[in-house]
């Protein structure tokens, strides 16, 4: 019976055991890739707006509608494609003095099936406060215009001011071919990662294994104005005296952890 006893202890030991060895971790090693590169852009990105004041809101609707026919107008005459005219749904609300103003903003949208230029003034009420003292409307709709003739940019900028445009938010220089640099910057940087895993488990006297994970940590763009730093284009700046005027700066990086063989440390 007692021999029984210590067999049964023996072999719920040995179980017990038998996992803790066949957990061993494989060593891993964490590293993040880096790649980024300097194009030259080839096309211009506006965003702009058309803010109409006025008394009634039929008022500020028919100016705005105006003066957005004529913006649109005078973009086709300067040969600007209808698919790089991107134009919002007309928005109103009202004005009322500052001492009346409430947390709940009235405010109208219009309607989603209409022409957005068209001769309406039907709007949704989207929860207009009728005990507030309104004196007046603003009606405001914001247009994405993209210009791929450089030669053309400043009549153009110049041009849809004139046409009725009161807020440039801001202009861009962007590349038709960016998303084609970022993929191949995702690779630089997967082989900038290798390199760098690779070096340091060489000096550990360590190779690479396999591949335990991999993520994409970052992928963004910086846009280079005239000056050479990265901030607002200057629309109308010279490219004199500057190699850096109108680039674009992208970056990724990627995380990947490798698992080693061969991991004695060298001596």
């Amino acid at each position: 019976m007692q021999r029984c006893f210590n067999s049964i202890c023996l072999f719920l030991f040995c179980s017990f055991a038998l996992p803790a060895v066949g957990q061993e971790l494989n060593p891993t090693i964490s590293v993040i890739g880096e790649a980024s590169v300097s194009i030259a852009a080839d096309e211009i990105a506006i965003y702009a707006s058309i803010e109409s004041l006025a008394k009634t809101a039929s008022q500020a609707c028919k100016d705005n509608q105006e003066k957005s026919r004529k913006l649109v107008d005078f973009l086709k005459k300067m040969e600007i494609n209808e698919q790089h005219i991107d134009a919002d749904l007309l928005s109103i609300s009202s004005i009322a003095p500052q001492d009346s103003f409430s947390s709940k903003k009235g405010s109208y949208q219009a309607n989603s099936s209409q022409d957005p230029f068209e001769n309406s003034t039907e709007f949704e009420d989207a929860g207009l406060d009728s005990h507030r003292s309104i004196i007046g409307y603003r009606a405001f709709r914001s247009f994405a215009i993209l210009v791929k003739d450089f030669d053309k940019f400043e009549e153009i900028y110049q041009g849809i001011v004139e046409q009725g445009i009161n807020r440039v938010d801001r202009v861009e220089h962007r590349s038709s071919r960016e998303s084609q640099h970022r993929e191949e910057l995702r690779i630089l940087a997967i082989r900038n990662a290798k390199n760098k895993a690779s070096a340091m488990a060489n000096e550990l006297g360590a190779e690479l294994h396999s591949i335990k994970s991999i993520s994409n940590e970052s992928n963004h763009s910086r846009r280079r104005d005239s000056r050479g730093g990265y901030g607002i284009d200057d629309p109308f700046a010279s490219d004199e005296g500057s190699n850096n005027a109108g680039k674009i700066r992208l970056d990724s990086s990627v995380s990947v952890v490798f698992s080693l063989r061969d991991t004695e440390l060298k001596k």
